[in-house]
């Protein structure tokens, strides 16, 4: 990763992830705060919650100005007594804005659960000399930065991707006390601002930046191929019904009955594991359908480089608890480099690809799915058109250094004045 140095002298901006520099998760948050990092912008991260293991190998670039700590222990309860004594009005304003106004009794018990922690890391930023707060998700995440910010009177923001807008965790008092709200696509902006009683003082703090992509300076070259030829598949996300894989089984089925030669690769954990191992098992593919547990992100980028695969499918859908995609990471790293890639216009995903059909089907349409994989293999020039268009695309709005070296940077060192 790189990019040009933008030095910021005296600004230090607390990071408040889920689990980051931790586990399998939020790698696209991972490389922008190494790239606001080495870009000059001191960064302090605090993760919610500790998964336990490093997992990418950029996260040692972090780790050692990270506050790696449990969600609840002696220090953090000794935290919260201390606030107690010391900012009594601010602690108890903070309890009954929660039990008011998170949605539901779930979500204040999640938040109630963060609120040790959140005093703690209240007294660590301070100490640290931390300037600014940032939430890197709309929920706990941003939960958290709320709270520090009514303790220490810090100036916060947060970020909104699209299913933490949805679980209307705090959204009124998170919208009316932050400095500014980044959302990565326009869908999450017009949900953000749905919201009943959103006034228009709040509706200005919004601003969409897209996440950022670090682009190769160049894409791979990649031939056309031969009509035919075995089409190399690979999917990969979080294993959750909104992911769709179901669909991309089904159609791998479909497409094995019509004598076309296909292999899938399925990378990602998660709850559905198990239930698409036995799904896979049951449509007989066990010789061309595999998964794979997550992989490190640099090992997933390898893989959109090479020549060992011809296109990602995603076939995402909306879930039945109404859950749906925002923009996923994997589309945007897989075109910049020139990987094509075939989704559906579910959430978010319609922003990137809306101009590109033959990027597109229907969602939840195991058919139409294997019809335009059939179209594709036969007809690899179309192919290679959607990695060389998609490039296109990701290039003209998703490039890390205007999205987050300028336009992001410029809102937490500068705040709304430079959006």
């Amino acid at each position: 990763m790189s990019g040009p140095p933008f030095p910021v002298d005296g600004a230090h901006i607390g990071f408040v992830t889920s689990v980051t520099p931790t586990g399998e998760t939020e790698a696209f948050v991972l490389a922008e705060i190494v790239f606001l990092r080495r870009a000059g912008l001191r960064v302090t991260v605090a993760p919610v919650r500790d998964a336990g293991t490093v997992f990418h190998a950029a996260a040692q670039e972090v780790l050692p100005d990270s506050l790696v700590w449990p969600v609840l222990d002696t220090h953090a309860v000794l935290a919260l007594v201390r606030t107690a004594l010391r900012r009594p009005r601010r602690l108890s304003g903070v309890v009954a804005t929660i039990l008011r106004a998170s949605g539901s009794p779930r979500l204040a018990l999640k938040n109630l659960a963060a609120l040790a922690k959140a005093c703690r890391l209240a007294d660590a930023f301070a100490a640290r000399g931390v300037t600014h707060v940032h939430g890197a998700w709309a929920s706990v995440p941003a939960s958290v930065a709320w709270i520090v910010g009514r303790l220490t009177g810090l100036p916060w923001s947060f970020c909104a991707i699209r299913w933490d807008v949805a679980e209307g965790n705090l959204v009124l008092p998170k919208l009316a006390d932050a400095l500014f709200v980044r959302a990565t696509t326009q869908g999450a902006a017009t949900e953000l601002v749905a919201h009943a009683g959103v006034r228009e003082a709040h509706k200005q703090k919004v601003h969409v930046i897209p996440h950022g992509v670090d682009l190769p300076e160049a894409a791979p070259e990649r031939a056309a191929g031969a009509g035919g030829e075995e089409l190399r598949i690979v999917s990969v996300g979080f294993l959750l019904p909104k992911k769709g894989h179901r669909y991309l089984v089904d159609a791998c089925a479909l497409l094995r009955d019509r004598g076309v030669s296909v292999r899938c690769e399925i990378i990602g954990s998660g709850p559905l594991e198990g239930d698409l191992r036995l799904h896979i098992a049951a449509r007989g593919l066990g010789d061309r359908v595999t998964q794979r547990p997550s992989v490190p992100h640099r090992e997933l980028l390898e893989l959109y480089a090479s020549d060992r695969v011809d296109l990602l499918v995603l076939p995402s859908i909306v879930a039945d608890d109404g859950q749906r995609e925002g923009l996923p990471a994997s589309l945007l790293e897989a075109l910049a480099r020139g990987l094509p890639v075939l989704s559906t216009p579910t959430g978010d995903i319609s922003e990137l690809l809306g101009g590109m059909p033959d990027a597109l089907v229907p969602p939840a349409d195991a058919e139409a799915l294997a019809s335009r994989l059939a179209e594709l293999a036969q007809d690899r020039e179309r192919l290679r058109r959607i990695g060389v268009r998609g490039r296109t695309l990701v290039q003209e709005g998703f490039d890390i250094t205007r999205n987050v070296g300028v336009r992001l940077r410029g809102l937490l060192t500068e705040g709304p004045a430079a959006g």
